[in-house]
C-alpha cells in the first residue's frame, strides 16, 4: 500500500525530537537553523501552491469563457442558417406575373 503523504517540516521536527539526545553543544544551534530553513521552505510551497492555484483558476476561467465564446458564435451562425432558409421558402422570384385585367 501507498504510506500517507506527511508535510516536511513536521517530518524534520520529529526527526530532530527523535534524535536530539546525540546532538550537543554548537549542534544544537544547528538544529535550530535547520528549523528555521525548513520553516522558510513550507512557508515558500504554500505561496507557490496558492499561486499555482490561482493560475488553475484563471486557466479554467478562459477556458469557460472561450467554450462560452464558441457556443454564441455556433448559435449566430445557426440563427443565419435558418433565416437564409426562411428567406428562400418566402421568396416570389419563380413567380410570372398576373395582370389584373
Amino acid at each position: 500500500s501507498i504510506p500517507e503523504p506527511r508535510i516536511f517540516a513536521e517530518t524534520i521536527d520529529k526527526m530532530i525530537e527523535e534524535n536530539k539526545q546525540f546532538v550537543m553543544g554548537a549542534d544544537e544551534k544547528l538544529t535550530e537553523k535547520v528549523k528555521e530553513v525548513v520553516a522558510q521552505a513550507d512557508k515558500m510551497l504554500d505561496l507557490s501552491y496558492v499561486a499555482l492555484e490561482a493560475e488553475q483558476q484563471q486557466e479554467a476561467e478562459a477556458e469557460q469563457e472561450q467554450q462560452q465564446e464558441q457556443e454564441q458564435e455556433q448559435e449566430q451562425e445557426e440563427e443565419i442558417e435558418i433565416e437564409k432558409y426562411v428567406d428562400v421558402a418566402y421568396q416570389r422570384d419563380n413567380e410570372a406575373p398576373i395582370p389584373w385585367a
